[in-house]
């Protein structure tokens, strides 16, 4: 499994790689000010974006995304903090406009959203970080390789950080689809590549970030399918 910095084309091995990045982004990064402390907001280049805190109680944070071109409609039902981690870190508990079906989804710039008016709807930009992801060729070869009486419809949603049993809920989700778009993205900093697999689930788009190791020498085409175990980032485009 590629981390999540990996999956945005940086090379975190380690605590001194993390800091390396972390000062590179409070220098480089705009700064967005908010009452529980300040983001630093790193645009690397490409969409590629990595957002620095500085909480009010001392700790530091660092969170990845890539701000793609997938568009998902939703109405906001909640406002999630995760006490398990900074102040600045924190979740939108969501209801799909198509489909019907609860959601949540990790924010980068949480904080900036401490009045939001709740519920309304809007239109999210989300960002896949696989788990794990299978690639099919087609909607045909997925119901060839999933057999089970079980198995999921091709284009599948299913909020598995919902069923957290520890009452911790998580922006993680399994979910399956159709490959509408693909972007090949070069880190300008480490100058590695890769893939942003922008997919067609059940209930909207969402860009699926890849890296060739993920792939493992295939070919990505549009038209492919793929289905697996993703962390979700997303960021607020409008409301509608």
């Amino acid at each position: 499994m590629a981390s999540h910095y990996e999956l945005i084309g940086l090379n975190v091995k380690s605590i001194d790689d993390l800091k390396h990045y972390y000062q590179n982004g409070i220098e480089l990064g705009d700064k967005i000010e908010t009452e529980m402390g300040s983001y630093f907001l790193w645009k690397i280049g490409r969409g590629i974006e990595l957002w620095l805190q500085a909480n009010k109680d001392g700790k530091l944070g660092i969170n990845p995304h890539y701000f793609g071109t997938s568009e998902f409609k939703a109405e906001i039902k909640k406002r999630n903090i995760n006490l398990n981690h900074t102040l600045l870190d924190g979740s939108l508990q969501c209801l799909s406009e198509e489909g019907g079906y609860p959601f949540i989804v990790d924010l980068p710039d949480f904080a900036t959203y401490k009045n939001i008016k709740i519920p309304q709807s809007v239109i999210l930009q989300i960002t896949a970080f696989p788990h794990n992801i299978n690639i099919y060729e087609s909607e045909e070869d997925y119901y060839k390789k999933n057999t089970s009486e079980n198995t999921f419809a091709a284009e599948h949603f299913v909020p598995s950080g919902m069923f957290n049993t520890e009452n911790s809920l998580e922006a993680d989700a399994l979910f399956g689809g159709k490959v509408i778009k693909i972007e090949k993205i070069k880190n300008l900093i480490t100058r590695k590549d890769i893939y942003c697999a922008k997919t067609k689930t059940y209930g909207g788009e969402i860009d699926v970030l890849l890296t060739s190791s993920l792939l493992e020498g295939k070919e990505l085409k549009v038209g492919n399918n793929i289905s697996g175990h993703f962390w979700l980032s997303a960021k607020i485009l409008d409301k509608h």
